[in-house]
This record gives C-alpha cells, sequence and structure tokens, in this order.
C-alpha cells in the first residue's frame, strides 16, 4: 500500500515538472514596459492593466496565441525582433516612415525611432507629441549626428528652459527666457543640453551634456513639467516648461539608466561644458578650446562692458534683444540720474550717482552670471579651421 502510494507522488511529480508555466507577455505601448502575466492569472475576457510605470491603460486579449512559455517567448522575441505590443520593429519603423518622411535622412544606427516616437491610444503615430519631437530632432541633428560616438544613438527628446529662477526677479524678467531655451536629447549614455533660439528653429550658444554615471537621481516637479537632475557631484540642474508627457516619458528613461551606487571621480563631473565648435567635453574657466584652439569669449570682458554701458555686455554675449531692451532702460535711468546730479542740492546728486552705480552694477553682475552658464564662441569658427587646428593641436601631442 505504501509503496503504491509513493509510486502515485513520484508520478505527479513528474507530470508537474513536465508542465511548464505559459506566460503572457504585455508590452505598454506608452513607455515601453513589459509585464509578464502567468496562465492562471489571465482574466476570462479582455481587461484593462494600468502601466505602473506611466499609468498607461494596457488592453489585455488573452487570446490563446499569445500565450506563450518562458522560453518561446525568449526565443520568439529574439528571433522576429518584436517591438511595441509585439509588432514587429521593421514593421513599426515602415509605419513611422510612411507617417513622417523627413526622418529617412536620418541614420537608423543613431536615431532609434521605434523608441522616440510613440503611438497614441489608438495606436496612431500621427500625433501633435510626435510632431514636436520631430521638429526638436530637425533642429539638433546637425550637433547629435556629430556628437554621438560608436554605438551610441538617441532614444528620446524634449524643450525646456533652463534658467535659475532668480534671473526672472533679479534679472530681466521674462526676457531671460529669450536665451534659455534648451532641446533635450537622451542617448543611451548620456542627457544632452542643445540651447536654441526662443522659437525652436536653430541651435545658437551653449552645450552641455550630462553623462548617466554622474547622475544620482531625477525628478518631476510638482505640476509634472519640469526635471529635476540631482548629481554625485557638483549643483543641480533643473529645466522648466517641458511638456508634461515629455517630461514623464524623459524621466522613466533617465530613471532606468541611473545607477546611484555606481562610483565615478569626481573630477568628470567638471566637464559638463561642450565646445561649440568642436563638441569637445571641458572644464570650466577656459578662454579657449585646448583641441581646436578656438577662443571664446570671456565673463570678464562681458561684464566690463556691461558696467560702462548696460546692454553692451549682452550684445558682445549675442543676446541682441535683451540687451537693446537694457539700453533702453539705462537711457531712461540715466536721464533722471543726470537730472538729479545736475541740480544744486548735493543730496539729490548723491541719490543720482548711487543710482547709476548700482543700475550698472546690477546689469554687470547678471551679464556675468550669463556668461559662466557655457561657453559661447568668439566668432563663427569655419569648419575647416575647426578641423586644421584639430589636427595640428593632435600632431603636437
Amino acid at each position: 500500500m505504501v509503496a503504491c502510494f509513493l509510486f502515485v507522488l513520484i508520478e505527479c511529480c513528474f507530470i508537474s515538472l513536465g508542465k511548464e508555466e505559459r506566460i503572457m507577455d504585455v508590452v505598454c505601448p506608452q513607455c515601453n514596459a513589459t509585464y509578464r502575466i502567468p496562465d492562471h492569472r489571465l482574466p476570462a475576457q479582455k481587461a484593462v492593466l494600468t502601466c505602473k510605470r506611466c499609468n498607461y491603460r494596457i488592453p489585455v486579449h488573452p487570446l490563446a496565441s499569445g500565450i506563450k512559455s518562458a522560453g518561446d517567448a525568449a526565443s520568439s522575441q529574439a528571433q522576429s525582433g518584436k517591438g511595441i505590443s509585439g509588432t514587429p520593429r521593421q514593421a513599426i519603423a515602415n509605419e513611422i516612415l510612411e507617417t513622417y518622411p523627413p526622418i529617412a535622412s536620418y541614420d537608423a544606427r543613431k536615431y532609434r525611432f521605434d523608441q522616440i516616437i510613440k503611438p497614441n491610444k489608438r495606436g496612431k503615430f500621427k500625433t501633435n507629441l510626435n510632431k514636436l519631437k520631430i521638429k526638436l530632432l530637425e533642429v539638433t541633428q546637425p550637433i547629435v549626428d556629430r556628437l554621438l560616438d560608436g554605438d551610441e544613438h538617441v532614444v528620446g527628446v524634449a524643450a525646456g528652459l533652463g534658467y535659475y529662477p532668480l534671473e526672472l526677479i533679479f534679472g530681466n524678467g521674462l526676457l531671460t527666457m529669450l536665451y534659455n531655451r534648451f532641446v533635450l536629447v537622451a542617448t543611451n549614455r548620456r542627457l544632452v543640453a542643445v540651447n536654441t533660439n526662443y522659437r525652436l528653429t536653430k541651435p545658437t550658444h551653449y552645450l552641455f551634456q550630462f553623462p548617466y554615471a554622474e547622475m544620482k537621481k531625477v525628478s518631476k516637479g510638482l505640476f509634472g513639467t519640469s526635471l529635476t537632475l540631482t548629481r554625485k557631484y557638483g549643483k543641480k540642474r533643473i529645466f522648466t516648461g517641458i511638456n508634461r508627457s515629455l517630461a514623464g516619458e524623459m524621466k522613466s528613461w533617465l530613471s532606468d539608466q541611473i545607477n546611484p551606487e555606481q562610483v565615478v571621480v569626481p573630477a568628470t563631473c567638471l566637464q559638463d561644458n561642450l565646445c561649440p565648435a568642436c563638441l569637445t567635453a571641458l572644464p570650466i574657466k577656459l578662454t579657449a578650446c585646448p583641441r581646436c584652439r578656438v577662443p571664446f569669449k570671456t565673463p570678464k570682458n562681458a561684464s566690463l562692458r556691461s558696467l560702462l554701458l548696460p546692454g553692451w555686455g549682452d550684445m558682445y554675449l549675442g543676446h541682441r534683444v535683451l540687451g537693446c531692451f537694457e539700453l533702453l532702460g539705462a537711457l531712461i535711468i540715466w536721464c533722471f540720474a543726470m537730472s538729479l546730479i545736475l541740480q544744486d542740492q548735493l543730496e539729490g546728486a548723491a541719490i543720482g550717482v548711487m543710482l547709476l552705480l548700482f543700475f550698472n552694477g546690477m546689469d554687470a553682475l547678471l551679464t556675468l552670471h550669463m556668461a559662466k552658464k557655457g561657453y559661447i564662441l568668439a566668432k563663427k569658427q569655419p569648419e575647416r579651421n575647426i578641423q586644421k587646428n584639430t589636427a595640428a593641436t593632435a600632431s603636437a601631442a
């Protein structure tokens, strides 16, 4: 009797071991998060799964053809190259290309459009959000194509304002936003910030990079329209005014790439600036690029110009609209101050002089702050000069 019982027990164990648990892979079309649902947990009819990462509502169809064992799912994924919601990547690429023909000129090795361009809830790629992404890629393509190295590729893009809140109070108010617009380009290695004009039609001055190894965490603001980059060394960087959906996508990607436990050398955190000419990572306080030898505009020259004549320093930096408004304000202040100085009263003359010193000094400090943000070329360098200087520096080394 005991032997019979043991025989039945062993046979049941072999049967249970022979049965491989069957699962269903559910991929979020919004953020590409994958959820593996066992067969016994599948609903009897159509249901909706809420993505834990982006709160997207994913429809689940428990069809028998969509259920696979763990081994089958891995092999099928590797062989067919599945993309969003199990669709082959090539089919996704073709559909995106049909929707946005201009991207045919992009190098497919440098841009992962199946990750950048995402469908809406109805599975359509033609959305206003994707049109914005295409626009941001177009304005940064000349720089990004030169910047990407080896197997580095773009996986996300967004746009925001990279300014300090005190600029709005002690600076020139909303005018500072004209020169603090950035396109954020996320690659598989780093986040690149490209300074553009306010209309997002062309790059302007500053270029920054933030390698993922140097980041500690990334967080969204109270309203979900800003990104705060907390680094292991150095100051935080804040970008505001970002589209809410783009901010969510960017945060999800950056959070997956950041490893707070990874140890980095502190000195590398000082090389956030990129040379606008040759795109080399540089430390601060340089007057010229050590690689291509192009000169930069110096904060000292900019602040001295503004101290002598408000607005002159900003024009020197290339901020012409801001400089014109400052110059106009200076003329008004100067006329009022001179009227006080020319009076016979000593107190009025003292107030006029103090007013001029205060206004000119504040403008000089603001210009100094703007000049220290990043490197600005002293003059536009032809590509042939950059290549010549770079080759000469490399041969000398």
